[in-house]
């Protein structure tokens, strides 16, 4: 029996009716004509069913294509239709037969490492599909999703900007973000760190609105912009100018990159802009549905994960899905091929406001699958509104969408259908806000990547207390990740925007504190920088890092510093000037200061000694404390280490580590960077040779006679004045030589003066005298 939990009101009165007057309801009539209307699956196997369906409707007419494609919002311009190629798995765009497209009239768009966006002639996709090599699969573009977009369309915006075009502009005074406040930003600026130094790319899928923000000082005049869509920067949303806003509002002084995209292929191409333009930051506050299992695989996962591992910290929206989403697995109690949501209700409802809708449908079979699901959306009285049934026969992503430029306000019913499966797989739905809901594992993609920094919101309003905004996505990810892995503030005064929501506005607020971080601590790579956005985040939830929270809300705070010591019988570099041989105790020195007064981690600090490039044995050494009783790190604290046993030679170098206890944030200052040094720096000559001290007295203190300033090799030895050889060393590669006043039977010499000569291989010959006194 096909079950059905939601009929409309007056078929179940009509029910009721039929029952009452003994009629015998019969299984067929509950499921209508549903199963009439899911027919064979007719197209192409390397097209998406909406391509199929498209090239259906042009063979008709192509007025009916025209009026499907509306419908479906998909972008085509003189019969020709704007596609994604995409190539067989592990293989990259450059497979795909370039000449052969163009030899058809195709119009290659753009290429990124992994696909080819094209215009294609709509009655030539299944030739194409079938002729054209290096082709594995044929679909729409892929459309970023993001919870803001709604809130735009609220704003009226042609009379929002023309509003701002006709000079209104002038009236507004300049709107700084709340978060700048409430994450301690604005006491980096009182300091001086503004972001000075760092490049920050917000890549996005519009900037207008953006010459009225400059006008009214809201962002700066020298910003780099790249348009990888060619429909002009300023052309479409204004997401894009919000997101910039905020970031300048929480780092005024870096240097911005606004990068405009419309799929996937551009998101790529704009990884690799920034990329080639030493960026440090990337602000992506969108999420890309239907792209992998909230994993961290996929294209667009790759995109941020090789964005890391070229020195980019990537901060991405962790996406607004906690009611919007679906998890379960496959479940038909009745055997009738559909998804049973709960027990015996077999669609997902949602109530849908006038205008776009999409609904997404992918399964954990990831990236092909020969597992194949079909995804249905009905009307209040089940009529078919829509339907995706792609083919999966094995070289097919996991996935079906509906997408429709407009739908009248009303009930829905979402439901899914098993085409093809040996397997009951887990699957998940993407949508308005669903009756059954899963906010587990809502995070969004690019976000669960694990390279890229997942930021959830939290509304100014509950800033202190939680709890996280409604709708902010939560993990883990599906392979047991804990995101999001920071929380920032939402619901804050914007320019542009008006109220800046969701994750859209936390996650620049989150980029923003990574370029203050930067400046304050220009050595750090991207993943110092996120160790300190998560390590300084004040917890929230519960105690940890969690699948809601993060590591908690945003905070800034200071690192801890190591400077030189400074003291005046040392080098400024804090390194024993003395330069000896291989028994030359080298004394390493630092200070440790925190001003939130975190003491070091311990083992730390700790002093790496490289010699050609390399660690030496043993390296990184502990520091000791110069004083044990000193518990104050905000004065600053000095360590130190001694090390005996170098080689001779210059090719040494040296430097600090340490990090504190409290957050586990690396420390900042000089000394982090590698110094060249000790250097055992033996003379050429015995020009230089001292020997001291000289008298030499036990009544002093004195226990040894050094001669410093030996060359490569030397050869010392000791007489009394009538010529009697007392002791006598041969030493080679050392610095100095330390003589315990003892002839060579291991007697100490009586008072009185002795003769020292000492010669080398190269001729080389300085004789003195020396008094011993008792």
């Amino acid at each position: 029996m096909f079950l059905i939990g939601k009929l409309c009101s007056k078929f179940i009165l009509f029910i009721i009716f039929l029952v009452a007057m003994g009629f015998i309801v019969e299984d067929s009539l509950l499921a209508m004509d549903i199963n009439i209307q899911v027919g064979a699956k007719k197209y192409h196997p390397k097209l998406e069913s909406v391509l199929g369906r498209l090239a259906e409707e042009y063979s008709q007419s192509e007025i009916a294509m025209q009026k499907f494609a509306s419908q479906r919002n998909i972008s085509f311009e003189n019969n020709q239709v704007r596609i994604i190629l995409v190539p067989p798995p592990g293989e990259d765009a450059s497979i795909i037969d370039q000449v052969s497209l163009v030899s058809r009239g195709v119009v290659i768009e753009a290429v990124s490492e992994h696909l080819m966006r094209a215009r294609v002639p709509i009655s030539l996709l299944e030739e194409i599909a079938d002729e054209v090599d290096g082709i594995s699969y044929i679909r729409l573009p892929c459309k970023p999703f993001s919870d803001m977009v709604s809130e735009e369309s609220r704003l009226n915006l042609p009379n929002f900007l023309q509003k701002r075009e006709n000079g209104l502009e002038q009236i507004y005074l300049a709107i700084t973000s709340q978060g700048v406040e409430l994450t301690r930003a604005s006491e980096y600026h009182e300091l001086g760190y503004k972001g000075q130094n760092t490049k920050v790319a917000v890549i996005d899928i519009g900037f207008a609105n953006l010459t009225n923000s400059q006008n009214n000082g809201e962002l700066p005049r020298n910003l780099i912009t790249m348009d990888f869509t060619g429909t002009g920067l300023q052309a479409g949303r204004i997401h894009g100018t919000g997101v910039a806003e905020i970031v300048y509002d929480m780092a005024p002084e870096v240097q911005f990159y606004l990068i405009k995209i419309a799929d996937e292929v551009d998101l790529e191409n704009a990884k690799n802009y920034s990329i080639d333009q030493g960026v440090d930051i990337i602000n992506h506050s969108w999420g890309w549905p239907n792209t992998n299992f909230a994993d961290g695989t996929g294209v667009i996962c790759d995109i941020a994960n090789d964005a890391r591992s070229n020195g980019i910290i990537w901060l991405n929206a962790a996406d607004n899905l906690a009611h919007r989403h679906y998890q379960g697995f496959f479940a038909d109690t009745n055997n009738d091929g559909w998804h049973e949501f709960s027990s015996g209700d077999e669609s997902n409802n949602i109530e849908h406001t006038e205008g776009d809708l999409d609904v997404y449908l992918t399964w954990d079979c990831w990236p092909t699958s020969d597992q194949d699901y079909d995804l249905y959306l009905y009307d209040s009285t089940f009529n078919l509104v829509a339907s995706s049934a792609t083919r999966q026969t094995g070289t097919q992503e996991p996935t079906e969408k509906i997408t429709l430029a407009y739908l009248s306000a009303g009930t829905y019913h979402i439901m899914i259908r098993k085409y093809s499966a040996t397997e009951n797989v887990e699957l998940k739905l993407i949508s308005g806000a669903l009756e059954y809901q899963t906010p587990e594992h809502s995070i969004g993609s690019p976000a669960d990547a694990a390279g890229a920094v997942a930021v959830g919101y939290i509304n100014i309003g509950d800033w202190t207390t939680g709890p996280q905004g409604p709708g902010s996505s939560q993990g883990p990810t599906n392979d047991g990740r804990i995101k999001p892995d920071i929380m920032g503030p939402a619901g804050v005064s914007s320019f542009t925007w008006g109220t800046g929501n969701y994750t859209s506005a936390a996650t620049p607020h989150v980029s923003g504190a990574a370029a203050l971080i930067l400046s304050r601590c220009s050595g750090f790579t991207a993943d110092q920088i996120g160790s300190a956005l998560e390590a300084w985040a004040i917890d929230m939830g519960a105690s940890g890092k969690d699948s809601i929270y993060g590591s908690g809300r945003l905070r800034l705070l200071a690192p801890p510093f190591l400077s030189w010591t400074g003291e005046a019988n040392y080098e400024s570099d804090g390194l024993n000037p003395e330069k000896g041989a291989t028994s030359t105790e080298f004394i390493y020195r630092v200070e440790y200061s925190d001003e939130n007064n975190y003491a070091p981690e311990s083992g730390y600090p700790r002093v790496h000694i490289l010699k050609d490039g390399f660690e030496i044995v043993g390296s990184p050494f502990t520091m000791s404390e110069a004083d044990t009783n000193d518990t104050a790190f905000t004065d600053g604290k000095l360590y130190s280490h001694t090390k005996a046993g170098l080689d001779a030679g210059t090719n040494y170098s040296y430097y600090f580590e340490a990090y504190d206890a409290h957050n586990g944030v690396s420390a900042i200052g000089d000394p982090t960077n590698e110094e060249i040094g000790p250097g055992i720096v033996l003379p050429g000559n015995l020009e230089s040779l001292i020997v001291y001290p000289n008298p030499f007295s036990s009544l002093k203190g004195h226990s040894q006679i050094t001669f410093a300033g030996l060359t490569s090799d030397a050869r010392i030895r000791i007489f009394t004045l009538t010529a009697e050889l007392m002791k006598e060393e041969e030493v080679s590669w050392q610095y100095s030589w330390t003589w315990d006043v003892k002839n060579m039977t291991g007697e100490e010499l009586p008072r009185g003066i002795y003769l020292w000569i000492v010669t080398n291989t190269a001729g080389g010959r300085r004789i003195g005298k020396i008094a011993i006194i008792k």
